[in-house]
């Protein structure tokens, strides 16, 4: 995985931290549409 700006050089724990940093992320932008739909359809 190739990141602008990074090393060519990166440790295998700095991709995995980079890799699961957007998981969460991704993950947390998905629940928060899925309960503001819940509470909108509530109203």
């Amino acid at each position: 995985m190739a990141f602008p700006g990074a090393g060519v050089d990166l440790p295998v724990w700095g991709e995995a931290f980079l890799v699961v940093t957007a998981v969460l992320s991704i993950v947390f932008a998905l629940v928060r549409l899925l309960r503001n739909r819940r509470r909108d359809r509530r109203r």
